[in-house]
């Protein structure tokens, strides 16, 4: 574990205030959500993600997908990847890149075939995708249409085109993660 040299005190009510380089540092961002364990005598406090509480669900959905459309899945929270299939595998744990953040936090869909000259969208920081020709985003917004992560298709075939099907798929499956963090 590294550190940072940085000491805070307790207030009376048992709060810290974290600095604003690790806040950053973390892209932490005020109404974020932390979660709090304990390893021994060390606490520790990481960004929660509802998404990746629920890992079988998350899972059964993006391994359905796969199955339904033979295309890679990819279920994201705010800032990784929280489940991927197929030709996908490797990106889980992955941070992702600004763009997709952003992506995120606009609530906007998006479906991009490269074959109707679009640009896919780069999905991880590291950027360690393979060649994704088409790609569908659909953001998962949980309750008062506050977004949790995407849900996100892609395919490999040059040439192959997504559409309604895989879109109104994608969306469903996002209906089905919020169904899940809100039960």
């Amino acid at each position: 574990m590294k550190s940072t040299g940085i000491v805070r005190r307790i207030d009376g009510l048992g709060r810290v205030v974290l600095p604003k380089e690790i806040r950053k540092t973390l892209k932490l961002n005020s109404g974020d959500l932390l979660e709090i364990s304990v390893e021994k005598e060390i606490i520790v406090l990481q960004k929660y993600s509802p998404l990746s509480t629920f890992d079988r669900t998350t899972s059964a959905v993006a391994n359905s997908l796969t199955e339904i459309l033979g295309l890679s899945v990819v279920i994201t929270d705010k800032s990784a990847v929280v489940c991927a299939t197929d030709k996908a595998k490797h990106l889980k744990g992955e941070k992702l890149c600004e763009r997709m953040v952003k992506t995120i936090e606009d609530k906007s869909s998006f479906i991009i075939n490269s074959s109707e000259s679009g640009t896919v969208k780069k999905i991880t920081e590291n950027g360690n995708e393979i060649e994704f020709v088409s790609q569908i985003i659909v953001p998962v917004l949980g309750v008062e249409n506050e977004p949790l992560g995407a849900v996100v298709i892609l395919d490999t075939k040059v040439g192959g085109q997504m559409g309604l099907k895989e879109i109104t798929l994608a969306n469903f499956s996002s209906k089905m993660l919020v169904a899940e963090v809100d039960a």
